[in-house]
């Protein structure tokens, strides 16, 4: 950034993660770019001291937008998402319906169109900014319509919450938190600032996810 305001450059645009501000949310609790961070781990405290890092060096001739995404889906995902892809490609029926936990998850294609729009436009003032293509989902939902994606109806299977997530920490371990908890988070501001709207739909973006190949 440093580097990018002495070439003479008007604008700089930094890739954070919502972890910056949360990890994970209370539940019905929607976090947005006014919430006091208070990051829960070291790689969300790490992110919160390189945005503010690379945010001191904004002058009025040099913007620097954070962008702060949420967990993000799409072909090549890591963490628990390749677990899930092989499921719902088999049409395994996982016990995830009475779980009314509400995650935020976004398409990498939505957020890279993201990212050139505050790269490229002038409307977008310097801060820090959460961004989302999408309402937040419960993981039953999501893996609904990832299996939908896949040509399967009716996978999502309803068992006693507590039971249900007792599988999910045999199955995952310290990841099953990723999956079942709650982190649900707002980006309306920056849409409202950017007059961005993302290209694909949630069900393009699953069909994308599923497939590997575009609508």
């Amino acid at each position: 950034a440093r580097a990018a305001r002495e070439a003479g450059l008007g604008r700089f645009v930094h890739v954070s993660s919502v972890a910056a501000l949360a990890s994970s949310t209370a539940p019905g609790e929607t976090i947005d770019d006014s919430f006091a961070a208070s990051p829960e781990t070291p790689y969300g405290r790490s992110k919160l001291e390189g945005d503010r890092a690379v945010l001191d060096l904004a002058t009025d001739g040099f913007a620097v937008v954070v962008m702060r995404p949420p967990a993000l889906f799409g072909p090549g995902a890591k963490g628990w998402f390749p677990a899930f892809m092989r499921a719902a490609r088999l049409g395994l029926p996982l016990p995830l319906g009475a779980i009314a936990n509400r995650r935020s998850l976004a398409f990498v294609g939505n957020v890279a169109d993201a990212l050139v729009n505050a790269a490229t436009g002038t409307s977008v003032p310097s801060g820090a900014y959460v961004v989302c293509d999408s309402a937040p989902l419960s993981s039953g939902e999501f893996y609904d319509r990832l299996c939908r994606a896949h040509g399967h109806r009716g996978r999502v299977w309803c068992l006693p919450p507590s039971l249900a997530k007792g599988l999910a920490r045999i199955v995952l371990a310290d990841r099953a938190a990723s999956l079942v908890g709650n982190a649900a988070f707002d980006g309306s501001r920056f849409i409202a600032r950017s007059g961005w709207a993302p290209p694909f739909t949630l069900d393009q973006a699953m069909t994308i996810t599923a497939t590997g190949r575009p609508c």
